[in-house]
């Protein structure tokens, strides 16, 4: 091979290993190098990925040649801490990648670097947000790969109210993200193999008259006895719009179980179930609900239909149409988690639903706060002339339930009567008290 055949070899190896843009190295770039540090040396490092958030959104408003600029002049500005050794590349889009000797790290902090790459806008439609990975490494057996994911990892982690653009990697991290990916590839034979459960949470008078129940669901995992509650799956089917796949088979056995109830002693009772906001995205959540009910021919009054009140602030005018829509067919509607948004007050005005859902934050501190009591007192009246029934949720204590009761007339939910309980123990319990 001749000198310019060999430079030409290298000339296209070169190329395939740097970003065509910003002229820095690209993602395998990046990992050899990384890579090849990590065989010559012990020494601590630090891996570090961020993207900026909502990057899109700069395309938009300020065109994609903009974009480029900004995308250019980040991958300068570190590039500059290569005086300290680091190795920085670009992954894809907004997303850069930074891996430096912890020395680095802690002698000459990121944060000068963040606040540089901020400032390349200055605008008052958009704030340019960085939001930051970083994995201290310690396990030295780590491929790059490992490291980078990690980082990654770690970024994904931050939360939108974030104050800092910094977080750092844990191992709870990785557990987490590992209970994740259990989740997502379990769900879909779970649903087929019938192992998630119907719960029922009762709801009582002031004399503990047994009168509704709200459906929960839990996972019994393989039917094996490992009972996970909702915090354990439900998020995590809302983030990959898997929830509406659930709910409506919450909802199937809701109403199914409404009809073996028919001609029994529970025959009165009613069954609330829960709507998920994404559901709407998904499916036509107002069929599916007159199909159960010609499905099953139970009364509709006895399916109380439940919807958050942030979803509704979300978007008022669809759900204030589905909640006419609703009610027309004889469905009973609930504002769950009433109090816990910003809007509540507009929410009662425009919204009419047949029951109020107070979010436990009135129940919380009501003993000895006199402040606590003049506002819950003030809700529950102002709710009542509205001509809504009220249920007070998260209710744990005796006292709790003896101030509310001279407030008014309302239902009770929570762990002072009882804990969900499955249909058999529900069954048990309040069999006998309803002959």
């Amino acid at each position: 091979m001749g000198k310019n055949d060999k430079h030409i070899e290298n000339t296209i190896i070169e190329r395939r290993l740097l970003d065509r843009l910003t002229n820095i190295p690209n993602r395998e770039g990046f990992i050899n190098l990384v890579g090849d540090q990590i065989i010559n040396s012990q020494h601590e490092k630090v891996m570090v990925m961020m993207n900026v958030r909502n990057f899109k959104i700069i395309n938009h408003i300020f065109g994609m040649q903009k974009g480029d600029e900004i995308l250019v002049d980040i991958a300068k500005i570190l590039s500059k801490r290569k005086v300290y050794g680091d190795i920085c590349g670009r992954f894809y889009a907004d997303r850069f990648g930074l891996f430096m000797s912890r020395d680095s790290w802690d002698e000459h902090p990121f944060d000068e670097q963040v606040k540089e790459i901020e400032s390349l806008i200055d605008s008052s439609e958009f704030h340019l947000d960085l939001v930051t990975g970083v994995y201290l490494v310690k396990n030295h057996d780590d491929s790059a790969y490992d490291m980078v994911d990690k980082a990654v990892l770690a970024m994904k982690s931050q939360r939108q109210s974030s104050d800092t653009p910094f977080h750092f990697y844990s191992e709870n991290m990785f557990n987490k993200a590992k209970h994740r990916e259990v989740v997502i590839a379990e769900f879909d034979n779970a649903l087929k193999n019938d192992e998630f459960v119907l719960f029922l949470q009762p709801q009582f008078t002031a004399e503990g008259e047994l009168v509704g129940a709200e459906a929960l669901a839990r996972w019994d995992r393989q039917h094996s006895g490992e009972i996970l509650p909702p915090s354990r799956f439900i998020d995590i089917l809302e983030e990959t719009k898997r929830i509406h796949r659930l709910d409506q088979y919450i909802w199937d056995l809701a109403a199914k179980q409404l009809k073996a109830w028919e001609n029994t002693k529970f025959k009165d009772i009613t069954i609330s179930v829960n709507i998920s906001p994404e559901d709407f995205e998904c499916i036509n959540v107002e069929n599916y609900f007159k199909e159960l009910i010609l499905k099953y021919r139970i009364d509709p009054s006895k399916l109380h239909i439940e919807i958050t009140e942030n979803a509704i602030i979300y978007s008022p005018v669809k759900f204030e149409n589905f909640v006419n829509a609703m009610k027309e067919e004889g469905f009973v509607l609930e504002l769950d988690d009433f109090g816990s948004g910003y809007s509540s007050l507009n929410v009662l005005k425009n919204i009419n639903v047949d029951t109020i859902k107070l979010d436990m934050v009135f129940v919380r501190g009501l003993k000895g706060d006199e402040r606590a009591q003049i506002i819950l007192k003030s809700v529950i009246d102002m709710i009542v002339k509205l001509g809504m029934d009220i249920i007070v949720e998260g209710l744990e204590t005796r006292g709790q339930l003896e101030t509310i009761k001279e407030m008014g007339n309302v239902l009770y939910q929570g762990y002072y009567f009882s804990k969900p309980l499955k249909i058999s123990l529900f069954e048990e319990k309040y069999g006998k008290v309803l002959e």
